[in-house]
């Protein structure tokens, strides 16, 4: 997993293709339930608007189906009202901090917050 932030993927869709190819097509909300290609079934934890250097950064996104990305982006209080979300905020704010604490071009596994997010990922069984 390459995890220095000067080699992402060319754009998002070569992104979303690389994630496509390994990870299972199931919601990491709700396992039991199959997605399909499309890139409203990408979710950025943090937004890439508002956080561009992990806009292409694959363990910033999470596999939903297209309602719960919408209730993730645009009914946040919904969504943290829903106990299968909570790891997904818990990341969030794990990235935020992540965001802060390491500076342009350097690598994230000196970061304690890289660490807590891989294992959050392990804890979570997510294939990242």
């Amino acid at each position: 997993m390459n995890t220095n932030l000067k080699v992402p993927p060319e754009n998002q869709m070569a992104m979303f293709k690389e994630i496509w190819k390994e990870r299972e097509h199931f919601s990491q909300i709700t396992t039991s339930v199959p997605i399909f290609f499309d890139h409203f079934c990408f979710a950025h934890v943090i937004s890439k608007g508002a956080y561009p250097r992990f806009k292409l950064l694959k363990q910033n996104i999470v596999l939903m189906t297209p309602q719960q990305h919408d209730v993730y982006d645009n009914r946040t209080t919904m969504a943290r009202g829903l106990s299968a979300f909570d790891w997904v905020f818990e990341l969030k704010e794990l990235f935020i901090q992540l965001y802060s604490d390491v500076p342009l071009n350097k690598k994230l596994e000196r970061s304690i917050y890289w660490r807590k997010i891989q294992e959050l990922y392990q804890l979570k069984l997510i294939k990242v």
